[in-house]
């Protein structure tokens, strides 16, 4: 009687640990991701995550939500992941996680108009106003001094032109290094590259059970995705396809 009371435990055992762990690792039906509006980021990057959550059979609802909004919304767990940020970010929120493998190498430049110093003591000067996309703090490294004029963006499309047009001296761009889907700069400039950082596709922690499966979409559709892609074989080739007249120091 005693062995089959122990047979029976064990048994029981087994399956609610079995059970648990299907639970564990259930897929989710639908996740809210965020995601900027950047030219590599729509052609290339969105459609990767999108047929990556397709192959595990999860439906996607993207939201174009700006860097600083979007990297608060996802820390306190309202949206469930973004498209493609840097993963360095990672390091300053605990409840963000960035799935491998990197998706892109990214490229942080300052752009210059051509009749105006092209460095970083450019950026002590009130005189001169500077464009960025999200918030200075996302910046610190290189502007944690600045006393130059801010004029922030949530569209990397929309500070472009107002660079063109005269009315911003200086802003910072990101360029994607993997793809030609940069904004083309049509008017004579200089630039400076402040960095590179690598970019993963970020998720909230409650969804670090989908880890493994997700990485494997991913890896699958990153290769489908950029074997389509005509890609430059250099950063700089990337200026040239977009023909852009620049000159960096």
């Amino acid at each position: 009687m005693k062995s089959l009371l122990i047979t029976i435990t064990i048994i029981f055992s087994l399956i609610v640990s079995t059970g648990l762990s299907a639970a564990a690792t259930e897929l989710p039906k639908q996740l809210n991701i965020s995601y900027v509006q950047h030219r590599a980021v729509m052609n290339v990057y969105q459609p990767l995550i999108a047929k990556a959550y397709e192959k595990l059979g999860i439906k996607v609802h993207f939201t174009k939500v700006d860097i600083e909004r979007s990297l608060a919304l996802l820390n306190n767990g309202e949206l469930d992941g973004d498209v493609l940020r840097a993963g360095i970010v990672t390091s300053k929120n605990s409840n963000l996680i960035a799935v491998e493998p990197s998706l892109n190498q990214m490229e942080v430049v300052l752009y210059c108009r051509y009749s105006l110093p092209c460095n970083k003591e450019a950026m002590q000067s009130t005189h001169y106003i500077l464009g960025l996309v999200g918030s200075l703090k996302q910046h610190h490294q290189f502007l944690h001094d600045a006393k130059i004029r801010i004029t922030s963006f949530v569209d990397y499309q929309q500070m472009k032109q107002l660079f063109e047009l005269g009315r911003l001296d200086y802003m910072i761009n990101i360029n994607d290094l993997n793809t030609p889907y940069n904004h083309a700069i049509k008017i004579s400039h200089k630039s400076l590259k402040l960095f590179q950082l690598n970019g993963y596709h970020l998720i909230h922690k409650k969804w670090a059970s989908i880890l493994p499966q997700l990485s494997q979409a991913i890896i699958e559709a990153k290769q489908e995705i950029l074997s389509t892609q005509t890609l430059p074989s250099s950063p700089q080739q990337i200026g040239m396809e977009n023909g852009q007249k620049q000159s960096t120091i």
